[in-house]
């Protein structure tokens, strides 16, 4: 049984940070599954931490019961390979760079690169709830709240990784986050991933909440609200924006997305959610 200063480490975590957990759950089970498309044994070992602790809402108990659906498992783990594909080739380019990793949830990629120019930011609940787990120096402040930026060392070119967090944010302050990093960070990257604003309309916005809320679990208060068409439209935003590249899940030769590789034949599933690659060079 866990220790009764730990049961309640994950009562006070919003729907929002609650999905952090299918994320984390994503992770570690496909690190313990046979021929693994990610190896996260920090994850593993957090996973058997929470698990005890997973009483709460139905996300929680669905996880603790191991119900978590299997295209989700393999889409984050999926995700989080691109994105330590990215930030591992980042740090090699430029040895005096950072990784700076807004939303963070229980991810644990410092462990998974072994470098420790990893700066993690989300919530203040949930960094108190992290740093409790994993120990580790992370930034609590609401990523649209500019303090946090005055924590960023000067230790030259960052990268940027937004996982599973700006189709969270309102379009205005999205437009404005990104425009404030391609501002006081010139020669950075921004790696995030993005939803596609068709799946918004009115006419197909009960599908995706219906994925939310009736297959994943996830909270009332844990909607996607923005989202944008084409990885070009950021550059429309701010005229130092570049694109660097895009990936979709899809087109990864990876036999455990079964079927599911012939979503890469239709563009709006194809990318309904995708990864772009973006630098700041004003």
């Amino acid at each position: 049984m866990a220790a009764p200063t730990e049961t309640n480490l994950l009562d006070g975590l919003s729907d929002v940070a609650n999905t952090a957990l299918a994320t984390l759950f994503s992770r570690a089970l496909e690190s313990r599954s046979s021929q693994p498309i990610i190896d996260d044994p920090k994850a593993e070992e957090l996973m058997d931490r929470l698990t005890p602790m997973m009483t709460g809402n139905e996300l929680q108990r669905s996880l603790a019961r191991g119900e978590l659906e299997p295209s989700m498992q393999t889409y984050v783990a999926l995700r989080s390979r691109q994105f330590d594909l990215y930030a591992a080739e980042f740090l090699r380019a430029h040895p005096e760079g950072m990784i700076v990793n807004l939303g963070c949830g229980f991810d644990t990629r410092r462990w998974r690169l072994g470098s420790e120019r990893v700066l993690d930011v989300d919530l203040p609940e949930m960094i108190s709830t992290r740093d409790q787990l994993l120990g580790d120096t992370a930034i609590g402040c609401d990523v649209l709240d500019p303090a946090w930026l005055s924590s960023i060392p000067p230790t030259g070119r960052i990268m940027f990784l937004a996982e599973g967090l700006l189709m969270y944010l309102p379009e205005a302050d999205l437009r404005r986050l990104i425009g404030t990093l391609a501002d006081r960070f010139p020669q950075s990257e921004l790696v995030a991933e993005m939803f596609n604003r068709y799946w918004l309309q009115e006419a197909t916005s009960a599908a995706i909440d219906e994925r939310l809320r009736g297959q994943l679990h996830f909270g009332e208060s844990a909607r996607f609200v923005s989202g944008i068409e084409e990885a070009d439209e950021l550059l429309r935003w701010h005229p130092g924006i570049r694109l660097i590249d895009e990936w979709s899940f899809v087109d990864e030769n990876e036999p455990k997305l079964g079927r599911l590789r012939k979503l890469r034949h239709f563009p709006l599933l194809r990318k309904r959610q995708w990864v772009v690659r973006y630098r700041f060079e004003n």
